[in-house]
């Protein structure tokens, strides 16, 4: 007979495995395999952006580039966008060697500790020449979380975001979790809290020197949409989180070398108070791996040839 399932708007198209096994006291069934095919039409759709659209009103016979991970870009002839690298750090002891690199989450804020973001578009795409006259990046929060009160800081040196996800996998060869805060710790040239480029430290842990890791004044602060809808205690979810990059950009067109991204961070000049620490003022975002491409970070960029 066949089975209905139920899966996620963001499962992508084609055929996919569950593996079952039940057990009891009395009893263990050995495990099955289900095979299903998902038709998900809209899975990966590019969508219209509001902010790309104003953009283009408000800069009358520019070009308007939206770079997300996995998407085309008909603006810069791309077929298939492939220039965002990010990872997120943790200030807690035993989680500062971490790399998170290939998790499909971005955690800006404080959760039990500080957490920061590291996120880099590569720009070399633009027509040689071209001339930046804004840049908006833009994250999707992906559950409940505090989007207000996070920086974007320029990013002085060169990192490498990594491809760390989970820990160990299991006897089965399988990953034995898809979400939670385990992780792996980092390899030789990637991103930490403690490491640009392990073992290249930086500076000081965090990304935080200014001068050297970061500049000292933020670029800006997050922008949510006035009309996003608020949960309890403040908190917003399923809304884009934006930053406006233009001066940033500008210098990244002009010397392609001294693109390093920028952090997400609270706020990289002092440390979380321990009052803060025992509360949260995360925002969860969805990475430039998560599943569903239209919802990886965006670099909406307005330029003239």
């Amino acid at each position: 007979m066949p089975y209905a399932v139920s899966v996620p708007s963001f499962m992508p198209p084609g055929l996919h495995e569950i593996r079952v096994t039940w057990k009891s006291k009395e009893k263990q069934v050995p495990e099955r395999t289900f095979t299903f095919e998902v038709v998900n039409p809209e899975f990966g759709k590019p969508v219209v952006d509001p902010d790309a659209e104003a953009l283009k009103a408000k800069f009358p016979g520019a070009a308007v580039a939206v770079l997300q991970q996995g998407q085309s870009s008909e603006e810069l002839g791309l077929e298939a966008y492939a220039g965002c690298a990010d990872a997120y750090i943790v200030r807690r002891d035993e989680w500062a060697g971490w790399n998170t690199g290939g998790k499909h989450d971005l955690v800006v804020g404080i959760y039990g500790d500080d957490n920061r973001a590291l996120i880099r578009f590569d720009l070399t795409a633009l027509p040689k020449g071209a001339k930046v006259e804004a840049a908006l990046l833009k994250l999707r929060m992906d559950a409940e979380g505090h989007a207000n009160g996070k920086y974007a800081y320029r990013v002085l040196r060169p990192w490498s975001a990594g491809t760390g996800r989970l820990g160990p996998l299991d006897e089965n060869g399988r990953i034995p979790s898809a979400t939670g805060h385990t992780s792996r710790d980092a390899l030789p040239g990637e991103c930490a809290w403690a490491a640009a480029k392990l073992p290249e430290s930086w500076a000081a842990p965090g990304c935080e020197k200014a001068g050297e890791d970061r500049e000292a004044q933020a670029l800006s602060a997050s922008i949510t949409p006035p009309d996003a809808p608020k949960e309890k205690s403040g908190m917003r979810k399923k809304v884009w989180v934006s930053w406006e990059l233009t001066a940033a950009a500008k210098a990244w067109a002009e010397k392609p070398e001294t693109n390093h991204g920028v952090l997400l961070a609270v706020d990289a000049s002092r440390q979380a108070t321990w009052d803060e620490k025992c509360g949260v003022t995360a925002a969860y975002c969805r990475s430039s791996d998560y599943i569903d491409p239209a919802m990886r970070p965006k670099l909406i960029l307005v330029f003239r040839k």
